[in-house]
């Protein structure tokens, strides 16, 4: 019996767009938080036809719902603020500029490359006697190569 590791502390990456500074996008930057890559669509349509034959379609639909948690006080979230400031500033065409990258360098070798990324909201604000998670909204067309 084989066993594997895994630790988020093993993820490597970067969140890059063009005219900002190039964002290190590692499970120690992340610390306790998390990233999720969630698809939006169906990749199969079924249609039923009177005489109960179906009919599956594949459809190839790579836009994915990114989110990233980070600790309030991280040095990330400051970074990702100022990356949304940015955008906001710029021209609309910019908008979906940024690509996020990154890979797991133990256990199971992963790299997982998005583009076409746009943030979907900013993150939300909390005030509390402890410290919170803020969690980054992005929208992309996401690759994964095994």
């Amino acid at each position: 019996m084989s066993n594997s590791v895994y630790s988020f502390a093993d993820l490597n990456g970067t969140i890059t767009c063009p005219g900002f500074i190039s964002i290190p996008l590692t499970g120690a930057a992340v610390g306790t938080g998390d990233i999720s890559i969630e698809p939006r669509g169906d990749n199969t349509s079924v249609d039923r036809s009177a005489d109960s034959h179906y009919m599956f379609s594949k459809i190839p639909d790579d836009l994915c719902d990114i989110t990233i948690s980070v600790h309030q006080t991280s040095p990330l979230n400051s970074t990702l603020t100022k990356l949304y400031n940015f955008l906001r500033a710029t021209p609309s065409v910019a908008w979906n500029s940024i690509a996020i990258n990154f890979d797991t360098v133990l256990g199971l070798p992963e790299i997982v490359n998005c583009s076409s990324v746009c943030f979907m909201k900013r993150a939300g604000k909390m005030y509390q006697a402890e410290g919170q998670s803020y969690t980054w909204s992005f929208v992309g067309v996401v690759k994964y190569v095994l």
